[in-house]
């Protein structure tokens, strides 16, 4: 009977898991010459309305840069939102291709 008690209040075995080795510098890409630069300062997900809001700033180049490769608006706020846009339907594009949802 002891031995059964023993059994019941014994830790339960752990499941022994490989450590992940952590690259010491992540990879990043060098950002080309006459880009300007796009800074994105906050991020919010509205669950009642579906909808991402994101704090960004970006400088003169950074519109120029876009401009150069397509993009255009009335203003530099419609210009970025374009861009950021097409990052987001890229990506969802890439998780439903490989079967993923954010869902």
């Amino acid at each position: 009977m002891f031995q059964k008690i023993k059994e019941f209040f014994a830790p339960a075995p752990v499941e022994r898991v490989e450590p992940v080795i952590v690259p010491e510098e992540p990879e990043v890409e060098e950002i080309p010459e006459g880009t300007g630069n796009l800074t994105i300062r906050a991020m919010s997900y509205d669950d009642e309305t579906g909808q991402i809001k994101i704090d960004m700033d970006w400088d003169q180049e950074f519109v120029d840069y876009l401009k150069r490769n397509g993009f255009n608006g009335a203003t530099e706020e419609s210009i970025v939102h374009k861009y950021v846009a097409t990052l987001y339907q890229g990506m969802v594009a890439r998780q439903q291709e490989e079967g993923k949802s954010y869902e």
